[in-house]
């Protein structure tokens, strides 16, 4: 289980994308979307802390790959503070 650190934003891991050496999100912005680079801290399976680069609720893009087009099928999620 992740340590829960109150306020910490959290985001599942398959909206992370390791690129280059970095990790980033996919954020929708609008109509489109943009590669944002973030600082993770705590990771588990299932979830990452969100040390910079998101803010509270965004929404982000799970299970995409850094190349896929903006149309590509993907799930979406918002980072959200843990209320722990």
């Amino acid at each position: 289980e992740l340590d829960r650190v109150p306020g910490a934003l959290v985001v599942p891991r398959d909206a992370l994308v390791l690129q280059d050496g970095r990790t980033y999100v996919r954020v929708l912005n609008g109509g489109s979307t943009e590669m944002r680079a973030v600082k993770i801290g705590a990771t588990n399976e299932v979830e990452a802390v969100i040390e910079s680069g998101l803010e509270a609720g965004q929404t982000v893009l799970r299970g995409v790959a850094p190349e896929a087009p903006e149309s590509a099928h993907a799930s979406a999620t918002t980072a959200a503070r843990d209320k722990d």
